[in-house]
Formats: C-alpha cells, structure tokens, sequence
C-alpha cells in the first residue's frame, strides 16, 4: 500500500505526513469504489503482460476499445 497518512500504514509512504488542510473528496463513494476496481483491474492487466512500459500504452488502448 503506498499512502500519504500514516493512519493509513502505508507501506511506502513520506517520512513526515502530508498536512491534511485542503484535503476534501469531490467523489461519492460509488464513484471511488469504480475507480479503486478499475486500477487494481489495470494493475493486474499490466502485471500480467509484463509491467513493461511499452505494454502500459497497449493495455490503456486495448481498455478503451473494449469499453461500451
């Protein structure tokens, strides 16, 4: 887990916490829960292709055809 709280236990994270004064979230939380399963859809994708970065493109082009 990468994060910028250390409430969170990231496990890569900044040795000082981010100051959290303009932290707010324009997001409902369905919006957040498709965004949190298409990145870990996207990161599996690109795991399983290598994690090269020339498979990174491909992947992003072959997700965007197969979208409705």
């Amino acid at each position: 887990v990468i994060g910028p709280y250390h409430s969170t236990l990231p496990d890569i994270g900044p040795r000082q916490e981010f100051p959290r004064k303009l932290v707010f979230s324009p997001l409902s939380r369905s919006d957040m829960l498709r965004l949190f399963e298409e990145g870990y859809r996207d990161t599996a994708s690109w795991l399983k292709a290598g994690g090269q970065k020339d498979a990174t493109l491909e992947l992003a082009r072959e997700q965007k055809r197969s979208q409705p």
